[in-house]
Formats: structure tokens, C-alpha cells, sequence
């Protein structure tokens, strides 16, 4: 069973079933839980279509809303597991997520990592990347790509609720 499970968390409904796959697992290893956050520098595309990374006033106050929202997210999902007496260690670092999600999962130790998959295919995965190909192709540790999307209403109202407050 596992010991250590990291987590991607991404305030989309597909890291809400990441979470719900990953808590279940949890659960029956008693493994603790890692939620990792990751709060994305914003990227810019230029007119030729290159991305430039630009760090002015305007996009660093964006992702520092982004990191608010996504830790009020994590708060809520910290409640969750601590009340069904699930150890829990949170992480949100800044950067890309496909290195970090890797690289945190060494760092922590786990031996399972989970992650939402948004589905892309084609040239939009070409060109947006794919967090969970990146992830599966690059950890050292099992890799759990959760599939579905189905939210229950109580995880609905959690999403609304998060999304309403940004």
C-alpha cells in the first residue's frame, strides 16, 4: 500500500476528482496526503505566437489572486481530509506544474502521485502541454491520471463556491 500520496490540485473539476480518487486511496492505505498547489507565472503570447514571460505589476497582482483563490481551495480540501482523520501537508509553490508535481514527489517521498486530466488531444495539447503526460513521462513514483469529471453536488457547490469568491 502506499505511505505518501501526492495530490495535483488545480481548483478545475478535474483535480476535485483527482482529490476525491486520491482522499479514497488515503484512506485505505492510511497513507498521509500531499496537496500541491501549483500557482502558474503568467505567460504571455506574443503577436507571433512565442511565449514571453513578463513579470509587470499587472500579472504579478494576477498571480497573487490566483494564489488566494487556489489556497481558500486547498482549505477547503484540507477540511475534508482532516475530517476523516487524513494527515495532510500542503504545498504551493510558483512555477510550471508538470517539473514541479515531478520534483515535489521526490522531494516528499510519495509514492503515488494523483492528477486530473483536462483531455486534450491534438494541437491544443501540442500547444498548452500536457500536465499529466508530462508527469506520467517524468516521475519516478506510480502515477494515478484520474479520467473522469463526474463531481457530486457537494463538490459542485465547492467549485461554484471558490469560483464565485475570485
Amino acid at each position: 500500500m502506499y505511505k505518501k500520496i501526492l495530490v495535483a490540485i488545480d481548483r478545475s473539476a478535474h483535480s476535485l476528482a483527482a482529490f476525491e480518487a486520491a482522499l479514497h486511496q488515503a484512506l485505505q492505505s492510511t497513507a498521509e496526503l500531499v496537496l500541491l498547489g501549483v500557482v502558474e507565472v503568467p505567460v504571455l503570447v506574443d503577436t507571433a505566437g512565442l511565449y514571453v514571460q513578463s513579470y509587470t505589476s499587472q500579472l504579478l497582482e494576477v498571480q497573487e489572486e490566483q494564489r488566494r483563490s487556489l489556497e481558500r481551495f486547498l482549505d477547503e480540501l484540507e477540511e475534508r481530509a482532516l475530517r476523516v482523520q487524513v494527515r495532510v501537508t500542503r504545498l504551493q509553490p510558483v512555477g510550471s506544474p508538470g517539473p514541479i508535481i515531478c520534483a515535489e514527489a521526490r522531494r516528499q517521498g510519495t509514492d503515488l502521485i494523483v492528477l486530473g486530466r483536462r483531455g486534450l488531444s491534438g494541437l491544443k495539447e501540442f500547444l498548452l502541454g500536457s500536465v499529466s503526460n508530462y508527469v506520467v513521462h517524468h516521475a519516478l513514483c506510480t502515477v494515478l491520471v484520474v479520467q473522469g469529471t463526474g463531481v457530486s453536488s457537494e463538490e459542485h457547490s465547492l467549485l461554484h463556491r471558490n469560483a464565485v469568491q475570485d
